[in-house]
């Protein structure tokens, strides 16, 4: 028996010390880091507060054309261009679509209504302008402040009356 556990301890160690001598040391290699992809960059619609869907929208109308360049979208019209800002309540009531450059507004009316513009669309709706002197800037994001430095101020665009004209045509 002790013979036994001899050979075994000798084999054991002999492949101990043959495996520790042939193998070859693993050196890791780390990958280089990788730098983090550019965030994607997004239109940044702004919105204005109204205490209920039902009220609380200005009832003079504005008119305009849709315009969009380097991720802001503008209100053209013969008073200036402007950044519009929809009415934050009902939720879902205005959507942009990145891709195809197109901005959906859903009305008030019982059905609602959708219109979907294309740049270049002319819009008739209620709502007002607020000339860029009378805004605080420090209440805005930094994606509306880029957008207002090169616009006249905003236009506060409502959902009560929306009219659009298909302007494609006329080009």
């Amino acid at each position: 028996m002790n013979k036994i556990l001899a050979v075994a301890l000798s084999a054991t160690l002999s492949l101990l010390s043959i495996g520790c001598t042939t193998t070859q040391p693993i050196t890791q290699t780390l990958p280089e880091p990788v730098a983090p992809t550019a965030n994607l960059v997004k239109t940044h619609l702004a919105y204005y507060w109204v205490h209920s869907p039902d009220f609380g929208q200005m009832l003079t109308t504005i008119s305009g054309q849709f315009y969009w360049q380097d991720y802001c979208l503008y209100l053209l019209n013969r008073e200036g261009k402007f950044v519009p800002t929809f009415p934050e309540l009902p939720k879902d009531a205005v959507y942009w679509n990145e891709q195809d450059k197109t901005l959906t507004m859903t009305n008030k009316d019982r059905p609602p209504k959708q219109f979907t513009f294309k740049m270049g669309d002319v819009i008739y709706t209620n709502g007002r302008i607020i000339d860029k002197k009378n805004i605080d800037m420090n209440n805005k994001s930094p994606e509306i402040q880029k957008c207002l430095a090169s616009a006249s101020g905003i236009a506060e665009l409502g959902t009560i009356d929306i009219e659009k004209y298909d302007m494609s045509d006329k080009r």
